[in-house]
């Protein structure tokens, strides 16, 4: 199954994900994000997405320094939830 949900996130990043779906989403989870934070996760989830997949949780760092402390931590928690969640 763990598979299967790869696939899926891969090809939503491939052929979907964008700037302004990831602020939405940071708006329906009741934080806000500016345009140019959107636009940094946007490229650091395109340029990182196959080894976050692959469990190199160490690249999350690479966001440390280029966004507020407080939408790190949130990305963290996110991230954190939807590994168990979905087993990655």
């Amino acid at each position: 199954m763990r598979h299967i949900y790869k696939k899926i996130i891969i090809n939503y990043i491939q052929t979907t994900l964008c700037p302004s779906i990831i602020k939405d989403y940071a708006l329906s989870n009741n934080f806000n994000i500016t345009d140019s934070e959107s636009i940094i996760i946007y490229n650091f989830i395109k340029s990182n997405y196959l080894f976050i997949l692959n469990g190199e949780e160490n690249k999350l760092l690479l966001l440390k320094n280029q966004l507020r402390p407080e939408l790190y931590q949130e990305i963290i928690k996110l991230y954190q939830y939807y590994k168990k969640k979905f087993s990655l």
